[in-house]
């Protein structure tokens, strides 16, 4: 399942590199986004609030930093990474691990 997550994460940091470009063009194009942060919090049991939400596509955003992420493996690595800090969500106390 793993796997499946991090592909889905990957996806999103790709469309918000899509996005951004399209920004530069002066096309408005924010609402593009799959919505597959409701499928990834459903997989990996955390809830989906807009605090959840706002943390996630955060995270995603960092991928559109096209000097820093200018590989397919480092795009695969801030994936990783995104999942890692997903999988720090702790349902007891409603919070990510620190």
């Amino acid at each position: 399942m793993k796997n499946n997550i991090v592909h889905l994460i990957r996806d999103d940091i790709k469309i918000a590199r899509l996005i951004i470009g399209l920004k530069r063009l002066d096309i408005s194009a924010y609402k593009y986004h799959l919505g597959s942060a409701k499928v990834i919090f459903s997989l990996m049991g955390i809830p989906d609030d807009e605090r959840n939400t706002d943390m996630y596509y955060r995270l995603i955003d960092e991928g559109g930093d096209l000097s820093k992420y200018d590989t397919s493996d480092k795009v695969e690595a801030l994936a990783e990474r995104i999942f890692e800090q997903l999988s720090e969500y702790n349902s007891t106390s409603n919070n990510y691990v620190q």
